[in-house]
């Protein structure tokens, strides 16, 4: 079990699953919108991430090998997205515990975005994950086809 598991918000990946037959949505270059949506991320250190993010500042993380969402806060700040995840979790790449505000150049957060949807299709606000995320499943035609976009 990792639920200590701190998922640095800059390298996730959200995803949806809404079989709606709307067509997906391309992340661009442009600022990417997170209220309200789910995003799936990948990059090497921490694999695919799939995140929502309320509308009321509330963050939930799907990381890899974990059995549970990872709850934390998230804002944005000028050019930066910020992520506060709980106390009692863990960030394995960085190596840094949860609780503190961090910041990062939403530039680089984006970079990493995969997928996104409206709203929270994973139902992770609820706090339990559909299955175990595997590091690259954002690869899969299971984790892509989830994430249908909706506008």
């Amino acid at each position: 079990m990792n639920y200590g598991v701190l998922g640095f918000a800059i390298f996730l990946v959200a995803g949806c699953t809404n079989r709606s037959t709307a067509p997906r949505i391309a992340v661009s270059k442009e600022p990417i919108n997170y209220t309200d949506r789910t995003i799936i991320f990948h990059e090497s250190r921490h694999g695919t991430q799939i995140e929502y993010f309320s509308p009321m500042g509330r963050a939930y993380l799907w990381y890899p090998g974990n059995d549970r969402v990872v709850i934390g806060d998230w804002m944005q700040q000028d050019q930066n997205i910020c992520f506060r995840y709980g106390q009692n979790t863990y960030n394995p790449v960085t190596k840094t515990a949860g609780r503190r505000w961090e910041c990062r150049l939403s530039f680089f957060h984006r970079l990493t975005a995969k997928e996104a949807c409206t709203g929270d299709p994973f139902e992770l606000a609820s706090g339990k994950i559909p299955y175990r995320l595997t590091k690259n499943a954002y690869k899969t035609p299971k984790i892509m086809d989830m994430c249908v976009g909706k506008n």
